[in-house]
C-alpha cells in the first residue's frame, strides 16, 4: 500500500474485523472518490471483508482438487475483465468455500469494474 493518510486509514479501516460497520465505511468512500488508485485499495480491502467472512461462516477442506481450482481461479485473473464475470459468478455459488474465497480475493482487484464493488458489499454483508 501506499504512504499517505489516506493509504493508511483506509488500511486501517479494512483490517477492522467488524464487516458491518466496515464495509458501509468503505462503500461511502468509494462513492466520493474518483482516485482509481484510492478505488483499488478500497476494493482490495472489502474483497478482503468478503474473503474473511465466507471463511469464518462456512468450513472447508483442502485438497489437490481445491488447489488445482484455485489455480484455474488464478488462470481468469489473466483475461483482464473478461474474466471478471466468471470470477463472480465462482464466487457466489462454488461450492468449495477456499474456491470461492479465492475468487472473490481477485475479483476484488477490478475496482473498475461496474459489477465487483457492488457484489463485494453484498458478499461482506451476507
Amino acid at each position: 500500500m501506499g504512504d499517505s493518510i489516506q493509504d493508511h486509514l483506509i488500511e486501517a479501516i479494512g483490517m477492522h474485523q467488524a464487516p458491518v460497520r466496515v464495509v458501509p465505511f468503505l462503500d461511502n468512500i468509494l462513492q466520493g472518490n474518483t482516485s482509481p488508485d484510492l478505488r483499488d485499495k478500497e476494493a482490495f480491502w472489502l474483497a478482503e471483508q468478503a474473503s474473511d467472512h465466507l471463511k469464518i461462516s462456512m468450513p472447508s477442506v483442502s485438497d489437490d482438487l481445491t488447489d488445482l481450482r484455485k489455480e484455474a481461479v488464478f488462470a481468469l485473473t489473466q483475461s483482464d475483465d473478461d474474466g471478471v464475470p466468471l470470477l463472480i459468478h465462482i464466487a457466489q455459488t462454488h461450492s468449495n468455500v477456499q474456491v470461492r474465497a479465492q475468487a472473490i480475493f481477485w475479483f476484488g482487484q477490478h475496482a473498475d469494474h461496474p459489477e465487483v464493488i457492488k457484489v463485494l458489499k453484498r458478499l461482506a454483508l451476507e
